[in-house]
């Protein structure tokens, strides 16, 4: 059987390059895999991607300089200013799950000019509430409705916090004063950082009403930066010789993932299968995307150019990021079976950043305008990457 799906794969691939080349040997036009799509917003305006869900829904943020900014989600071309029976208020959101829920945080005339955090549903936006201070911002939620983020307490401090069901929980600290909250995944389990006693910021995971310390790598500190639905849990430590190396925790134990020749490393994203995403100092001190799985840390290339950096998988293995193109461009680029693709661009473009990519190999980002000799300030615009 295995053979027979080879040699079929194979004839598949032999009609496939013929077709490319045509009767003339000749190699014909290629479409591309992706195509780009420029996210408007009202005229004039800037805007950032924050986020993507698996509906292809992306959320973000749009602003005028020197003005209040808002949140706005994108679907099939149209944009939904989530400001709609809000108020006039000040928005920025974080997060959006498969339901189309945002999260994230707002201020103005609604919380009486004090920053809360939203849930927004249904067309409509609520707040949240505190932990009995006066400011708090959500960060993050899973497809449960669960919300966490950071709130400040009748203290004035600033504590991690879990929202579910109208209620908001303070998740405490590691015998410190501060805490916040940075993920949350399908099971409950949330991670974030934490002050100790000693006055340092460590990396936790709260279940079942506790915060465990995963603590760090032989240094003073540590950040946790996500989590799989698995417990798997990965983010940044110092090491005793006070570099910064990415980890991945799993079952009481913080593993090293090391860099790719350099000082320091920093993980971005990690999908089910454990395979981890970020960037890392090489020997000759350039920035890499890598990827790290089965114990293997594997330098991702460039477009060219000598840099690049990782920041969001899927679980098909899909890689998005940025990378400079040999005339020192900087370009987005998706990695998969040992290739790095460089992604379609738009006129008038410096430079693009990417934030994240869904289970359709959706790329959400973020693109620089060119800058205007007459303008003074710079204008970006939130872009979508969609596989043909």
């Amino acid at each position: 059987m295995r053979r027979s799906t080879m040699v079929l794969g194979l004839v598949a691939a032999v009609v496939a390059t013929l077709g490319a080349l045509g009767t003339t040997g000749q190699a014909g036009p290629v479409a591309p895999r992706w195509v780009i799509s420029d996210l408007a917003t009202r005229k004039g305006a800037s805007s950032t991607a924050v986020g993507i869900n698996e509906r292809g829904q992306v959320v973000g943020n749009s602003e005028f300089p020197q003005a209040e900014g808002w949140a706005v989600v994108w679907q099939h071309g149209r944009s939904v200013d989530l400001r709609r029976g809000a108020g006039d208020v000040d928005m920025a959101a974080t997060a959006i799950n498969d339901r189309g829920q945002v999260a994230g945080g707002w201020y103005g005339a609604v919380t009486a000019g004090q920053l809360r955090a939203f849930l927004w549903r249904d067309g409509a936006a609520r707040s949240l509430g505190t932990l009995g201070g006066t400011d708090s911002r959500a960060v993050a939620m899973s497809e449960r409705g669960q919300i966490v983020g950071s709130s400040t307490t009748a203290a004035g401090t600033w504590h991690a916090f879990l929202w579910e069901k109208g209620r908001m929980t303070d998740l405490g600290t590691l015998d410190g004063t501060e805490s916040r909250a940075v993920a949350v995944n399908e099971r409950g389990q949330i991670i974030g950082d934490s002050t100790t006693a000693a006055g340092t910021w460590h990396a936790f995971v709260w279940q079942n009403g506790r915060m465990s310390d995963l603590g760090t790598l032989g240094g003073k500190e540590s950040r946790a930066v996500a989590i799989t639905d698995g417990g798997l849990v990965i983010g940044d430590s110092s090491t005793v010789n006070g570099r910064q190396h990415a980890f991945l925790w799993q079952q009481g134990s913080m593993r090293d993932l090391g860099t790719l020749g350099g000082r320091t490393s920093a993980a971005a994203a990690i999908n089910e299968r454990g395979q981890v995403v970020g960037t890392s100092r090489t020997r000759p001190g350039h920035q890499r995307a890598f990827l790290w799985q089965k114990g293997h840390l594997r330098d991702l290339g460039t477009l060219g150019g000598s840099t690049s950096s990782a920041a969001a998988i899927n679980e098909r293995g899909q890689i998005a990021g940025v990378g400079a193109t040999a005339s020192d461009e900087t370009r987005a680029f998706v990695w998969e079976t040992g290739s790095m693709t460089e992604l379609p661009t738009l006129p008038r473009t410096e430079s693009y950043t990417v934030v994240a990519i869904n289970e359709r190999g959706q790329v959400a980002g973020s693109r620089r305008l060119a800058q205007e000799a007459n303008v003074l300030w710079s204008v970006d615009r939130a872009v979508l990457w969609t596989p043909t």
